[in-house]
């Protein structure tokens, strides 16, 4: 009896260990869960100028007087210029350019650029620099 235990734990033992063996991982390079993809993203800077008041000539002595704003609408015009640098986009930049004429505010421009998959990354001055991943 004993010799039989011994020949099926002989036989049976390599087996038992073999079924319980973990698979290594290695660090191959076509390993496919540790790839990340690459992703780009596009930079756009945008500049905001408020609108200057006017001088106007007053009709006694040559002097110049500023004009007094009366209106609300005269009081938030502002001037946004954008730029893509060297790889402009000509259609969009139409776009933008026509678009922020209507734009009325800077939060109606950063509104408008959201919903058109730009993030705003830094904010220096007047200077606002925004980026999207590239299409």
């Amino acid at each position: 009896m004993k010799k039989i235990l011994m020949i099926l734990a002989v036989v049976l033992a390599p087996s038992l260990l073999l079924a319980q063996a973990k698979k290594v991982p290695t660090n191959r390079a076509t390993d496919n869960s540790k790839k990340t993809a690459y992703v780009s993203y596009e930079y756009m800077t945008m500049r905001v100028a408020k609108a200057e008041k006017k001088t106007v000539q007053s009709p006694k002595k040559g002097k110049k007087e500023a004009e007094k704003v009366q209106s609300s609408s005269e009081r938030t015009r502002m001037s946004i210029s954008f730029d893509f640098g060297v790889s402009a986009r000509v259609r969009e930049a139409d776009l933008l350019k026509r678009k922020a004429s209507s734009l009325k505010t800077l939060v109606d421009a950063l509104n408008f650029l959201g919903s058109n998959g730009w993030e705003l990354v830094s904010v220096s001055g007047n200077t606002y620099l925004l980026k999207r991943k590239s299409r």
